[in-house]
């Protein structure tokens, strides 16, 4: 079996303007919905690949400071109890 794998870093200056931050918000819109027809390759087995992540977080590199915590596209960082 094959997979359309894809696989996207990207870095963009901070602060993000306006224009930049919707653009931004679309795309982990985008990401969310595409998520959920994602698959782990060799689910279960030893050599089970991580093909169902998408995350982002502030770089503080180039500050020599460590970056701050990754959050997950699509995931609620926040869930509702009793749901």
């Amino acid at each position: 079996m094959s997979y359309l794998r894809y696989n996207i870093q990207l870095a963009i200056k901070e602060p993000v303007s306006g224009s930049i931050k919707k653009i931004t918000k679309d795309f982990e819109k985008l990401v969310e919905d595409v998520r959920k027809y994602t698959v782990r390759i060799n689910d279960g087995q030893g050599n089970e690949e991580e093909t169902v992540k998408a995350t982002w977080h502030i770089c503080r590199h180039d500050e020599g400071k460590p970056c701050d915590d990754e959050i997950e596209i699509g995931v609620d960082p926040h869930p509702k109890r009793g749901k």
